[in-house]
């Protein structure tokens, strides 16, 4: 099909504006080259991939699905450069970032400690992270150095006694209660500082 105006197909199902070389799906004023409005895009192959680059070639983002349902995104498209990484933005403002060791950033582009940067959070003002469970159940933090056991060391407050447990080697060692007591080598301490033993 060759012509100088537009084209319309199907009542606006799908429109070509000629003078700002875009194309619209499902409208006649397409706000970008493609518009999809009121509808769903579908790329459908054994491995769909969408990727964004930029006029240098030099920087490419990468969305893929592999063939075993696995959803990856992937910066430079293998080609990983020294410093690269995936940064994430609100109001033109940086605010979490995945850098090429594979790093969070949470708040910063500045990584934390060497012994704990996997995960950095910063604020300029008061700080933390927030773990919210059941109001009768636990909320964890696991220590361990293997796949096959999830965990030997712990950080637990139980929300059912309102207590804050300590453990290694899968066992309670201290634990702070409800009143602030605090028992070492028991679980009920029944003073402000309690130690138990058994001889």
């Amino acid at each position: 099909i060759t012509g100088t105006g537009d084209l319309t197909i199907d009542t606006n199902t799908l429109h070509v504006d000629s003078t700002n070389n875009r194309v619209g799906i499902g409208t006649s004023s397409p706000a970008s080259k493609l518009t999809v409005e009121n509808g769903d895009l579908l790329i459908k192959d054994s491995t769909p991939a969408i990727t964004l680059q930029d006029t240098n070639d030099s920087n490419t983002l990468g969305i893929i699905t592999h063939t075993s349902g696995n959803l990856k995104i992937q910066a430079d498209n293998n080609n990983v450069i020294a410093g690269s990484s995936i940064r994430f933005s609100v109001d033109a403002s940086e605010k979490m970032r995945i850098d090429s060791s594979g790093r969070l950033l949470l708040g910063t582009t500045t990584l934390g400690e060497g012994s704990a940067d996997n995960l950095t959070v910063a604020d300029s003002s008061h700080c933390g992270i927030t773990i919210r469970s059941g109001s009768s159940s636990a909320g964890n933090l696991f220590f361990t150095d293997a796949t096959s056991d999830q965990f030997q060391g712990y950080v637990q407050y139980n929300h059912a006694t309102n207590h804050l447990g300590f453990g290694t080697q899968k066992i309670e060692r201290m634990r702070i209660d409800s009143n602030g007591n605090v028992g070492i080598g028991t679980t009920s301490p029944s003073d402000k500082l309690t130690v138990g033993t058994t001889s």
